[in-house]
């Protein structure tokens, strides 16, 4: 069982490790890909949007299956009886106390280290925590600005630290015959994740020209309603179509035909120093195994 995954396809080591592993995804949103036959497991509540967030992923991934329950403990029984699965990835799987982790990997932002647990603030684990994990990616650039922190609560000497590098692909239209969105455009940024200005700060540095940012709630289940917000966005900015990202472009899908252009941005995630994290990955699966 291995806790809090960032995207998986474009770590070859990780692939290495897994070769050979049946191997279940367990969370309620996308599936980041591997090579192999993967079943997601999904809560009950919220399946369908559920189900449409697993579309574009699972492409990577013939065979792939999805499993639902509203127990996803449960589900990872059913999945290595049923499956003969040996490998769970879970997302935000840290929370997750019903599913032993074998290997517990945080992503931990500098406004996550000054933030408390809900109700006080919205972290469903307190900073401290991060004592019990296995190893902390955070952004490279933010490095330096969290080690301090991370040196009191959970000393390199103990957890593992590595840099996240993201990196913007091109964008693909989700309804096809639309003309392609190109940085020479300018466009309307839509998110419905936790932080929605980081995609509009990404975009920009990216070279694209954002007239406008339309935000939501993480995990808001788009409406006609929010569609036609969306539209009048692209009138009155004259922007030529919205940028989106490719979570939040499945929930799109089942509004179409859509009244604007929508590009979904694909987001590339590599962890560094990659000739130290991987073979630190191999070693713990390893030993994992051999108890």
């Amino acid at each position: 069982h291995i806790g809090r995954f960032p995207p998986l396809r474009q770590q070859t080591p990780w692939r290495t490790a897994l070769r050979g592993s049946r191997l279940v995804a367990a969370r309620s949103g996308m599936i980041k890909a591997m090579r192999i036959r993967i079943l997601m497991l999904c809560s009950v509540v919220g399946v369908a949007t559920s189900l449409a967030s697993c579309h574009r992923p699972i492409e990577h991934v013939p065979g792939a299956a999805v499993l639902v329950c509203d127990v996803r403990a449960t589900a990872a029984l059913v999945a290595e009886a049923r499956y003969n699965v040996s490998v769970h990835l879970l997302d935000d799987g840290f929370q997750h106390r019903s599913l032993k982790r074998d290997i517990d990997l945080v992503v931990v932002t500098p406004a996550d280290l000054r933030d408390r647990r809900v109700p006080f603030g919205r972290l469903r684990s307190s900073p401290a925590s991060l004592a019990r994990v296995h190893a902390v990616l955070v952004d490279a650039s933010d490095l330096a600005e969290v080690s301090p922190a991370l040196d009191a609560l959970a000393p390199a000497a103990r957890v593992r630290r590595f840099g996240l590098r993201r990196q913007l692909r091109d964008a693909w239209m989700i309804e096809a015959g639309r003309p392609a969105l190109t940085r020479e455009n300018a466009v309307v940024a839509v998110a419905a994740i936790a932080s929605p200005d980081r995609f509009r700060r990404a975009l920009e540095s990216d070279g694209w020209r954002v007239t406008t940012m339309l935000g939501f709630r993480d995990h808001h289940a788009f409406t006609v309603r929010d569609l036609a917000q969306m539209a009048r966005a692209v009138t009155t900015t004259g922007a030529q179509g919205i940028l989106t990202t490719e979570k939040d472009a499945m929930r799109l899908l089942p509004l179409r035909p859509l009244a604007v252009a929508v590009g979904a941005v694909p987001l590339r995630v590599s962890i560094e120093p990659a000739d130290e994290f991987g073979p630190w990955l191999l070693d713990t699966l390893r030993g994992v195994r051999a108890r």
